[in-house]
């Protein structure tokens, strides 16, 4: 067994940046993308696909989300030659500055008038294509409120209200993009038919378990199954429906009966021209940091690469885990774990899913020695604060030196004010990509 030099803090924050990196946009851009110079043409490889350029034709780069300046970047860096013009939309602070890519920032995780603005200019310039060209749509999470063009008659204030009850009501990702699809001109498949007669290649990044096209970004370029009847059923689940915005269920109703068209079909979409490839996702970043644990020598155990439901109760859960594997004795262990927990909001504190995990795992194990748990968003930010998550171990609850009580902090969603306390917090800053939360538990 490799004798350890490095904390065990140290080992945790390593491999869950060599999971982080790995996930990068100019990684994995580099491995899969190449420009490739005949004499009769230009052509642009994939993975194992190759696209042909017209010599009547050009190259247009359009996107969206967390990663997206740094997905255009990357892309530049490889195709740059054949790129005619461009334009991203990315949060702010989180631009990366390109040469031929146009990059624009709004707001995340509610919409803003900027998104609005932004998102007319992309449709302009996607309608102005002609069946020679190609467009390249990069799409990352946080699209859903980057790229945002609410139904006609409704008003952004009124779709964003429901967005933020929607998110404290614990309303799973797959719930909040059913009803933007069904409040959007753009979302659910909208904007690859605003694309057309062009070719469309969708270059994305997973930040949804199970890789699902139609749920990444709300689907802007994929068909969507999914109704008005779905939209309105999540409502009443949510007891929201109601209480909603009159335009919203005035809307919502219309589409039930067919006065509203759906969002298109996978059906319709499949037939024209539209290609999908992923870059990266959450099994990117889990296999390589599993890679980087055992070359650090510890018994490695990929424990789920779909975790979900209350983060208070994961943390519970994976602090039974650790109890288990210490009593076990067959140590060193390494845990890994993707995927993207919920909290339920039921105070006014400030948190987000992974601090609160944190937290209450930090609770259940208070006084265990040589026992760390990492969790953090890969996006660089954990709910409404600038950490992106929180590292812990069997002192972060100490009695002795607390003016918070740990289980106030968690009835009041307050984990942030109480990890920042014991100096448990952990930054990355924006990552430039996106593919849920990576926790790492470490026992010695």
């Amino acid at each position: 067994m490799k004798k350890h030099k490095n904390s065990i803090k140290k080992d945790a924050i390593s491999i869950f940046y060599s999971g982080l990196n790995e996930c990068k946009p100019n990684e994995s851009f580099s491995k899969q993308i190449k420009l490739i110079k005949n004499e009769k043409n230009k052509v642009i490889r994939i993975s194992k696909t190759d696209f042909a350029l017209s010599p009547k034709g050009k190259v247009f780069v359009i996107g969206a989300g967390k990663a997206s300046s740094q997905m255009a970047y990357s892309l530049e860096k490889k195709i740059k030659d054949v790129i005619s013009s461009g334009i991203v939309i990315t949060p702010y602070k989180h631009k990366k500055k390109c040469e031929k890519t146009e990059v624009l920032e709004a707001s995340h995780p509610l919409p803003d008038k900027n998104g609005i603005t932004h998102t007319n200019k992309i449709i302009n310039l996607v309608q102005s294509c002609g069946e020679n060209d190609l467009v390249i749509f990069l799409l990352s999470g946080g699209a859903s409120s980057l790229l945002v063009k609410p139904a006609n008659g409704i008003e952004l204030e009124e779709k964003s209200w429901l967005t933020q009850k929607l998110l404290n009501s614990g309303a799973t990702i797959n719930e909040l993009n059913c009803i933007r699809k069904h409040l959007s001109q753009i979302k659910g498949g909208q904007l690859a038919i605003k694309t057309l007669p062009a070719k469309l290649i969708t270059l994305y990044i997973s930040d949804v378990i199970g890789n699902k096209l139609d749920v990444i970004g709300s689907g802007p370029t994929y068909g969507d199954n999914s109704s008005f009847h779905d939209a309105y059923n999540i409502l009443m689940s949510k007891e929201l429906w109601g209480k909603c915005p009159k335009n919203i269920e005035k809307h919502i109703e219309q589409g039930m009966v067919g006065k509203i068209q759906e969002t298109p079909s996978r059906k319709l979409l499949t037939k024209n021209k539209t290609y999908f490839f992923m870059m990266s996702d959450l099994n990117t970043a889990i296999t390589a940091s599993s890679k980087k644990a055992k070359s650090l020598g510890y018994k490695t155990k990929i424990l789920s690469r779909n975790l979900h439901g209350e983060a208070n109760e994961v943390g519970k859960y994976l602090s039974k885990i650790a109890k288990e594997e210490k009593d076990k004795r067959l140590l060193p262990t390494c845990i890994i774990c993707g995927g993207e927990t919920t909290v339920t909001v039921n105070g006014n504190g400030k948190g987000g899913r992974c601090q609160e995990l944190a937290l209450k795992f930090a609770k259940e194990i208070k006084g265990i020695s040589k026992i760390v748990l990492l969790a953090s968003g890969t996006d660089g930010k954990d709910g409404p604060t600038t950490s992106s998550g929180a590292i812990v171990n069997g002192r972060t609850i100490n009695s002795k030196k607390l003016n918070i009580d740990s289980d106030e902090a968690l009835r009041n969603n307050n984990s942030n004010i109480f990890l920042k306390s014991r100096k448990s917090l952990f930054k990355t800053g924006p990552t430039g990509t996106n593919v849920m939360d990576i926790i790492v538990l470490l026992i010695r």
